[in-house]
């Protein structure tokens, strides 16, 4: 079977719209049947592009990593762009979405940010939504409207929200991205270089999961002082 074909069709059309022993689990029932990872891309097809790799090896790394310390938990992820005036969004899918691939059939013109529609279609989902990652330096929604909704999303499924973005800490982006991400039990961090990206990534995506199942004695030792910083920063809003 091919890559596409396991994948399906990984796009939606255009729309509005460290191991872990058995011992670690109190009960067989512990472990959520299913964990959900949503990945949000803003910029134009250049900047979409030139962090998709970064995207689909974490996936492949994380899908690995969970597979073997949460056997029990069927773990998903999507990622979502705001291109040619509309949202695209890959399925949730236990394989790694091929985004840059499948990237390249699309204009190449930047949208303006579609973060409360994503958030709102997120909590109006069936499934779980355990971490939203905005990963751009852009905003363009109405800071208010967004909020309300990162933080119904935040109540009604306990999702957390995270940004990583290159823009100036004085700069409307960040602190519209910083309000968005703490009203939903997260924060906002500064883009690391270019090859610490993905490690960040990891870190925030992996600390939310095992901190929710009371697992962070399991979690692998951070590779750098930022990644310890960054677990630092999360462990602290995990009562949120």
């Amino acid at each position: 079977m091919g890559w596409f074909e396991k994948l399906g069709n990984i796009f939606t059309s255009c729309t509005n719209q460290s191991n872990v022993t058995d011992e670690a689990f109190p009960r067989e029932d512990w472990q959520p049947l299913e964990t959900r990872v949503k990945i949000l891309l803003p910029g134009d097809l250049r900047e979409v592009k030139s962090r998709a790799l970064m995207v689909t090896n974490v996936q492949e790394q994380l899908i690995e990593q969970f597979k073997k310390d949460l056997p029990k938990t069927k773990s998903k992820f999507s990622v979502g762009t705001f291109l040619d005036g509309c949202r695209h969004d890959t399925a949730w899918s236990e394989y790694p979405a091929d985004i840059e691939s499948t990237a390249t059939r699309w204009h190449c013109y930047r949208s303006d940010t579609r973060y409360a529609e994503a958030f709102d279609l997120l909590e109006r989902d069936d499934g779980p939504v355990e971490v939203v990652i905005m990963i751009g330096d852009h905003f363009d929604d109405s800071l208010q409207q967004t909020i309300a909704l990162a933080q119904k999303l935040h109540e009604v499924k306990g999702t957390r929200i995270f940004a990583l973005t290159e823009a100036s800490e004085n700069s409307q982006v960040w602190r519209s991205l910083t309000q968005v991400s703490e009203s939903a039990g997260g924060l906002a961090l500064p883009m690391p270089q270019e090859d610490e990206v993905g490690l960040v990534v990891r870190e925030i995506v992996q600390s939310v999961i095992y901190g929710t199942l009371g697992l962070k004695k399991a979690l692998p030792a951070p590779e750098t002082p930022f990644l310890l910083d960054v677990r630092d920063k999360i462990t602290h809003n995990d009562s949120i």
